[in-house]
């Protein structure tokens, strides 16, 4: 900052005054430098000083010495930026001439272009001479507030830390200044943006209502791509989505087809269990019958089975000759019956009921033979 400031005021001047008050400010910066060269050998001093006297400390003097030596080579890097400026300051002030100077501002001439110079170098030089005021402001309060305690009382431990917070608010307060003067350039540029922004408005109402048209078209035409590509996407997910349904339909049909038959199936079983179920109660029921016949059962004699069974052949062919009379006397039934019903037929009445009564007199009786019970 000190820089540009100072490279404005030989830049802008052009008369004698304004060579000697460069001069003096060129001393003043001399000084200056001295003074920062001299500064970091007493900042130096002083901490080795504190170092030493905290090494005596057990608990706290290794931490203490590695951040003392820590601030003093910030310090140190600090004194040697402003060093550097101060060089090249100086390497541009001794390749300008100041007759050059005056003669580049001579050669303007009277006028408009001459009157503006002369009022940007003499605003400038008011600058400098403002911040040269600040500067000597401040380095009269760091040697006020920070040298001397520190040649009075070098042993004192918290002059390091009195010059490092002094370092810190002065930078906060110069990155306040630069904030604020920022924030003032940013309003304005807000407020004239603004006044563009309605002017604009106001000069290219018409302008903006067809830009806004066409933009809203476009927007329009790309929102109807959009939704015919959605509404493709959409179609080939339901083409999917009913071919998926369409195959699980089938597959329900399919199971509940076989669910019908293993019902069916299932019913047919379980009729059949029933039914075994009952077959097999009856051969139980049986079983414990021929069981308790079983029991009670006495085995005859081998001459009364063998009597028996005679017998039993016997009534066995007596029934079979019987069932072939019985047949034939049905037949001769049959016959005589047919007979009669032609007879009835030509006859009258009277003599019918005499005939009738006849025919119910002369019935042929059937014997039938006798069998004998004999119990074993």
């Amino acid at each position: 900052m000190i820089v540009c400031c100072l490279i404005t005021i030989w830049e802008g001047s052009g008369n004698s005054l304004k060579r000697k008050k460069r001069k003096t400010k060129l001393a003043d910066y001399r000084g200056l430098r001295k003074h920062l060269k001299a500064t970091p050998a007493l900042a130096t001093t002083a901490k080795v000083q504190c170092t030493l006297a905290t090494m005596e400390d057990e608990q706290n003097g290794k931490y203490v010495t590695q951040e003392l030596n820590n601030r003093l080579e910030e310090l140190k890097c600090s004194n040697a930026a402003l060093l550097a400026e101060i060089d090249m300051f100086e390497r541009f002030i001794g390749r300008m001439d100041p007759q050059d100077l005056g003669s580049h501002a001579g050669e303007d001439g009277p006028g408009t272009a001459g009157g503006a110079s002369q009022l940007e170098g003499g605003a400038s030089l008011k600058e400098a001479e403002v911040r040269l005021a600040e500067i000597r402001k401040a380095k009269n309060e760091f040697e006020r507030r920070l040298l001397k305690p520190m040649k009075d009382n070098r042993l004192e431990m918290k002059e390091p830390e009195k010059v490092l917070q002094y370092i810190e608010d002065k930078s906060k307060v110069s990155q306040l200044e630069k904030f604020t003067l920022k924030n003032q350039a940013l309003k304005a540029h807000e407020k004239k943006l603004q006044q563009q922004l309605q002017q604009k408005k106001e000069m290219g109402k018409a302008e903006y209502e067809d830009i806004f048209q066409e933009y809203s078209e476009h927007r329009m035409e790309k929102n109807l791509d959009e939704l015919q590509v959605n509404n493709l996407k959409v179609q080939r997910v339901l083409s999917s989505h009913k071919e998926k349904l369409q195959r699980v339909t089938l597959e329900s049909t399919q199971l509940s087809n076989d669910i019908t038959n293993r019902k069916q199936i299932l019913a047919k079983i379980e009729e059949e269990l029933q039914h075994a179920e009952e077959e097999r109660l009856k051969a139980e029921a049986l079983n414990q019958h021929l069981r308790r016949q079983m029991t009670g059962y006495q085995a005859p004699d081998i001459t009364e089975y063998m009597h028996v069974k005679a017998r039993h052949k016997k009534l066995q062919q007596s029934i079979h000759t019987w069932e072939r009379k019985v047949g034939i006397a049905e037949m001769a039934l049959k016959t005589h019956t047919k007979a009669r019903s032609a007879q009835r037929a030509t006859l009258t009445p009277a003599y019918r009921s005499e005939a009738g009564a006849r025919s119910g007199g002369s019935q042929i009786p059937v014997k039938l033979p006798h069998i004998a019970e004999h119990r074993t």
